[in-house]
């Protein structure tokens, strides 16, 4: 077999491109409205870590107003509420992005709504690597682009 009309098939590397948890906050709420293209899983896990320790925080700052959910009925206070709506539209885009990066639709953020089964497939989809190649939703964030022999 003549090595000349086999095509070597070259590892794809990532391309360079560090970012800075307060860099990837950034990325996240200057694309706060972009629910198209895609977004690397740094991006997006570091924006869930940004998530969790400000609504640790909210839950702080109502425990120490002294909001009890047994009195008011809820348990969440008005801190960790305002805090829950400001992030939402920013989660779901980063997580919108994080699936397209993955090359599924926007539809699997609905995958959410399925109780703890739901929460399992967005994890998993989520922790999946990039697809290589563009697709539908633009050139490739972490590879950027891979031009085809």
């Amino acid at each position: 077999m003549n090595t000349t009309d086999q095509k070597q098939e070259m590892p794809v590397k990532p391309v360079a491109n560090k970012m800075s948890f307060g860099e990837a906050v950034k990325a996240v709420f200057s694309n706060i409205f972009d629910f198209s293209g895609r977004a690397r899983r740094k991006e997006y896990w570091t924006f869930m870590l940004f998530y969790f320790l400000i609504m640790f925080g909210a839950m702080f700052l109502d425990a120490a107003t002294g909001f009890n959910p047994y009195t008011y009925g809820s348990s969440y206070g008005p801190i960790v509420t305002t805090v829950y709506f400001i992030l939402l539209v920013p989660w779901l885009a980063v997580t919108i992005r994080r699936f397209h990066d993955c090359g599924y639709s926007w539809a699997y953020i609905l995958w959410v709504f399925l109780p703890i089964a739901g929460g399992i497939i967005v994890f998993i989809a989520t922790i999946e690597d990039s697809e290589k190649k563009a697709n539908e939703y633009g050139e490739s964030p972490k590879y950027g682009v891979i031009e085809e022999e």
